[in-house]
């Protein structure tokens, strides 16, 4: 499988976020998706984007 990661300056201000398997076969991708994979990345990704909050906050001397 190859994960491809893309950030970018959304239009309205924030970043935009992509996050793409390739994997190598249809059965490996149906596997992942039983595991859960699209969810754990939708958590893993709000997890991030808390972090980056608080980080924000805190080099605005908000925190």
């Amino acid at each position: 499988m190859t994960l491809e990661l893309n950030f970018a300056p959304a239009p309205s201000g924030g970043t935009d976020y992509l996050a793409r398997a390739l994997h190598w076969t249809r059965e490996a991708r149906e596997e992942h998706e039983r595991m859960g994979f699209r969810e754990g990345w939708t958590t893993t990704t709000d997890q991030l984007a808390t972090l980056a909050q608080k980080i924000a906050r805190r080099d605005d001397g908000r925190a």
